[in-house]
């Protein structure tokens, strides 16, 4: 039936019921109505109705049912047809003339039985065993599957019961189907053996099998397939074989199937299965578009989705969830250019909510954290971003009890790859902090300059440099990683979302013995060389792993200035220590005659750390 034009098989049927015999509408192919091309073997013993039925009653029926005909897709199924002939029935009821015309359709939807046949031609049965044939009957659609069953011999060996078939007695019978539709048949040899044999037990919700078999002689191999009904997903499967459950080593949750080699006791299957979930796709796009228009899938699907810029100009920046999950790292990928982004879910566990936006690469304040990472990660970073450019942040919460609400600072990039060799590749070096466009550091105001919160180490000693400083580990953060913070340190007060992007440098500094210290930092002071670029107070091998930053070799000033007036100029720790063994670190002076100063280590200055995203 493919590519038939119901609209056309309406205008015919109803056209016929204006006059025209709708048997001979059939039978003629509804020539010269649409395209539709029908083959009917006319009956020549049927004649022409003699009257034309009423044109209003059974136009205006067919009326009520023509967008229900153009609503179906070529090909009409078996519930589609039955309902159109309990229609056309109807009309027959109202209008016996055209009872010719409606046997015409009925014998071109409901044909006669063509063949009958099993699976096989043979079965074996123990004694006191039952089987279930199943006859194949074709055509799929024939009008009436029903049929007698008989066996040979009659009696003594084997019990058939509408093709449930019982082994009576060791021997051989032939069991027949034969339909009522069309006379076909088809038979069996059933073998009946006195052999050991085990129920098979089914207890099935929502789900169908494929062996019917409620029997299997011992030592058979045993193989099923479950088939959940329409719009159910299997959820619950168990097997056991005697009071053992063998479910994992006989069923395959993939395909659905159950193998068991060898049967040694009676087996119970248990499987329910529950309705398909559906979950929402919902895209949140700003200057772009998508190639999919989906916007509801099946639990366990797949989903695919191209969303490509409108402005050549733009790069995207995009964020895909999955419930309550960002998936954006193992779903969605994009080219060098990021002028397209390509999804792929390969299996929906939840509503899907995708947001792109088209955005100006030349502001990283328009851009994401999640975007800038990416970006980052891709090597990228220098193609869209400068040393110089800015990214503002809100600082809340405390550090060593120094209370900041809401501080509105900027970060700014003092490196792309800085030092990749040594630090690591694609990172973005980003240090805080600007404040109307002047540097500052962070400053526990109340004590500042003297013994306090913003120290290197309460204890006044160096204490190993950098590496076992109570600037690194408690009030930086980095004994934990972004994400763990709770509060009390530096990375405690950052936004979530840039901490969840921030990733580690390898940081080198040499301590007053001469011997370097490599750490893993997601935060980090600058040390001599990454602000001077030589050495002046601290030790002469940090030069052997260190280079200036990108920011200061290019003539910007290294002098902070207090977070809270920034136009008092204050000291900031390094975490370089001082080459002569006195116990000191090192801090950007807050002085125009130098540039470094040497402090001792439980003062509290002020703080510029680097962030590695």
């Amino acid at each position: 039936m493919a590519g038939v034009d119901f609209k056309a098989i309406a205008s015919a049927v109803r056209s016929a019921t204006y006059g025209r015999d709708m048997r001979k509408a059939i039978a003629d192919g509804f020539d010269g109505v649409g395209d539709l091309q029908v083959n009917v073997v006319t009956d020549k013993t049927l004649t022409k109705s003699d009257m034309a039925a009423d044109s209003k009653i059974v136009g205006n029926r067919f009326e009520e049912i023509e967008d229900t005909i153009d609503a179906i897709i070529p090909g009409l199924t078996s519930q589609e047809k039955d309902l159109l002939l309990e229609y056309f029935s109807e009309q027959v009821d109202l209008h016996p003339e055209l009872q010719d015309a409606y046997n015409a359709i009925y014998n071109l939807w409901k044909p006669e039985v063509t063949s009958v046949s099993f699976v096989n031609d043979t079965e074996t049965i123990a004694k006191g065993m039952s089987i279930v044939l199943e006859p194949i009957i074709l055509p799929e659609d024939a009008r009436d599957k029903s049929g007698v069953w008989t066996i040979d011999p009659s009696f003594g060996i084997v019990s058939c019961t509408n093709g449930k078939v019982t082994g009576v007695s060791v021997g051989v019978a032939t069991v027949t189907f034969t339909s009522n539709s069309g006379s076909k048949s088809a038979s069996v040899t059933v073998n009946v053996v006195d052999t050991p044999y085990y129920t098979i037990t089914k207890d099935l919700t929502n789900v169908k099998i494929s062996n019917s078999a409620e029997g299997i002689m011992e030592g058979n191999a045993y193989y099923a397939t479950l088939i959940p009904d329409d719009g159910y997903l299997i959820t619950d499967v168990d097997v056991l074989m005697g009071s053992q459950n063998v479910t994992e080593e006989v069923y395959n949750q993939e395909d659905k199937t159950i193998t068991i080699v060898s049967v040694t006791d009676n087996i119970t299957i248990v499987a329910t299965a529950r309705e398909h979930i559906y979950y929402s796709v919902t895209n949140n796009l700003t200057n772009c578009v998508s190639n999919s228009k989906i916007t509801e899938l099946m639990e366990g699907s797949v989903y695919s989705a191209t969303i490509t810029r409108s402005d050549e100009n733009k790069l995207l920046d995009y964020r895909v969830t999955m419930g309550d999950n960002d998936v954006t790292d193992e779903v969605a990928s994009t080219n060098d250019e990021y002028k397209s982004i390509k999804i792929l879910v390969p299996e929906v566990d939840g509503d899907i909510v995708i947001t792109v936006a088209s955005i100006d690469p030349t502001n990283l304040n328009n851009i994401s954290w999640n975007a800038v990472s990416r970006i980052s990660k891709a090597g990228l970073a220098s193609t869209y971003f400068e040393v110089g450019d800015t990214k503002s942040i809100r600082l809340n919460g405390t550090m060593k009890g120094v209370q900041f609400n809401n501080l509105s600072i900027d970060l700014y990039i003092i490196g792309i790859d800085h030092n990749s060799a040594k630090e690591g590749s694609n990172l973005i070096h980003f240090k805080l902090g600007k404040i109307n466009g002047v540097q500052v550091a962070l400053i526990n105001q109340s004590d500042y300059n003297s013994e306090g919160a913003f120290c290197m180490n309460s204890s006044g000693l160096e204490n190993g440099g950098w590496e076992n400083s109570d600037m690194r580990l408690s009030i930086l953060g980095n004994n934990k990683s972004p994400m763990q913070q709770t509060t009390g340190t530096f990375m405690s007060l950052l936004p979530e979302d840039l901490r969840a992007v921030m990733r580690k440098a390898s940081k080198y500094t040499y301590g007053a013995a001469s011997l370097p210290t490599v750490v893993e930092d997601y935060v980090s002071l600058l040390n001599e060389i990454e602000y001077i670029g030589h050495s002046d107070l601290g030790l002469d091998q940090d030069i052997t792993d260190n280079v200036q930053y990108e920011y200061y070799s290019s003539g910007n000033s290294i002098n902070h200035y207090s977070h809270v007036s920034t136009s008092t100029i204050v000291k900031a720790w390094t975490r370089s220590v001082n080459k002569a063994p006195n116990e000191k670190f090192l801090a950007v002076s807050d002085t125009s005659s130098m540039d470094i100063a040497s402090i001792e280590p439980n003062r509290s200055l002020g703080i510029a750390p680097v962030i590695y995203v």
